[in-house]
């Protein structure tokens, strides 16, 4: 069995129709409907290169959004370690104050049963558990002092870091409500470029719309393409001399034959001198 590809399918298409408005002598129209037709088809493809770049734009504005919010919480989070450090620290401080205190009063209680104790071997006990006490307290100020040294390096941090986090933020939705404000305003331009396209369209004939949207599907949103020194400017492939000349007569709608884009002479005055499209009731 034989199958075609996608690709093939829409040559064959693009063929097909270029057969059958050739046939019907679609292609071949009076100068003026000629300059008429051709001037409104490369409006066209103005009106829909223009759309197809504001729709891109309207692509990446949430991805905008999404990439600024994903680097906010990357410094977010590291300020935020920085802030559960200085937090652990003062915690540690207080604990270990508070154990340090507890201590000294056991010491104090300790010292002043010394005074009633009588016997000699419950005198050394006691002295014992002074100096273990005295140990443990000298134990717990050495990792008083090492948490201080610790604060005194990242508490002056904390105001700074939180100040940051404020920045940080308020940036962020300043520059969120830009791209919000920017996708707006490309709402706008996309409406208004919608109700140009229809006007263009409606002066356009049907098969040669057809063809039109067909290369525009197929095309990377090029359908029509100037050619300048005998050179198509989507392709850059050189059209045959004689080709070449029958496009700067300017009698009939042409197709380069690499690409099958609708052609036209880049130079051609005719069009140069065109404000307005021929005939279409759609200004600039």
């Amino acid at each position: 069995s034989f199958c075609l590809t996608e690709e093939a399918l829409g040559l064959w298409a693009l063929f097909s129709l270029h057969i059958r408005a050739t046939a019907r002598g679609r292609m071949s129209v009076p100068e003026k409907d000629f300059i008429s037709v051709i001037s409104c088809l490369i409006e066209l493809q103005k009106c829909d290169s223009e759309i197809r770049d504001l729709e891109r734009k309207m692509e990446m504005g949430p991805s905008k959004i999404n990439g600024l919010e994903e680097d906010l919480e990357v410094v977010e989070h590291e300020l935020d370690e920085e802030l559960g450090e200085i937090d652990s620290c003062l915690k540690e401080k207080k604990l270990f104050e508070q154990e340090i205190a507890d201590l000294d009063r056991q010491i104090e209680k300790s010292n002043d049963k010394l005074s009633q104790i009588k016997s000699n071997k419950e005198y050394k006990a006691a002295l014992k558990e002074i100096d273990d006490v005295k140990f443990n307290k000298g134990q717990l100020e050495e990792k008083l002092l090492v948490t201080l040294e610790r604060l005194e390096q990242v508490l002056p941090k904390k105001e700074i870091n939180n100040n940051r986090k404020k920045e940080l933020r308020a940036s962020f939705e300043k520059e969120r409500r830009e791209v919000m404000a920017d996708l707006e305003t490309i709402k706008a331009e996309l409406s208004e470029l919608a109700a140009k396209r229809v006007q263009f369209t409606a002066v356009i004939e049907k098969d040669i719309l057809g063809h039109y949207n067909l290369l525009l599907s197929r095309k990377a949103g090029i359908a029509v393409s100037p050619v300048v020194k005998g050179v198509c400017q989507s392709c850059h492939m050189a059209i045959p001399p004689q080709r070449f000349n029958e496009l700067i007569r300017g009698e009939k709608l042409m197709d380069c034959p690499s690409c099958r884009r609708i052609i036209y002479w880049g130079d051609d005055g005719r069009l140069k001198k065109e404000e307005e499209i021929p005939d279409s009731g759609v200004s600039e």
